[in-house]
């Protein structure tokens, strides 16, 4: 039996918990498709930034003829957020090569980002005045560009 990798998408500007849940949630959807038996594959963890980039991989994958499941989140506002592909054997893997793994750092700092988030809305709250837009624009910025 040779090798076969499941590659899962999932959006990275959500917090640590919903990446995980996101990535199992497709994840399960496409092992509903496993036949019994059937040599479990890899899983290989990419990151994407947003809901656009997730949309522009199913396009892509419409396009070379892959399998996938998405998953659609119903407390995200029915957004995608998370793709798994059918596992693919070591010739077809070239085809994810342009994608970023998730990495240790990409969970890291979620909280951190998440925490400033939730006291500068504490303190808007407290003071309409307050404005920290300029901050936050900063990091988001970091964090989308990790």
């Amino acid at each position: 039996m040779n090798k076969k990798w499941l590659y899962v998408f999932t959006r990275k500007d959500l917090s640590a918990s919903q990446i995980a849940v996101q990535s199992i949630h497709s994840a399960y959807e496409m092992g509903r498709f496993f036949k019994e038996g059937e040599r479990h594959p890899s899983v290989v963890l990419i990151k994407l930034k947003n809901e656009k980039e997730l949309l522009k991989l199913e396009n892509y994958l419409k396009k070379i003829d892959l399998n996938f499941k998405s998953f659609v989140e119903p407390y995200y506002n029915h957004s995608l957020t998370s793709i798994s592909v059918e596992p693919i054997s070591s010739e077809q893997r070239h085809l994810f090569k342009k994608y970023q793994l998730m990495k240790d750092s990409d969970f890291n700092n979620y909280n951190a980002i998440d925490k400033i988030n939730e006291i500068s809305k504490k303190l808007q709250d407290k003071s309409p005045s307050f404005n920290t837009q300029s901050i936050l624009e900063d990091l988001r910025n970091i964090k989308e560009n990790r």
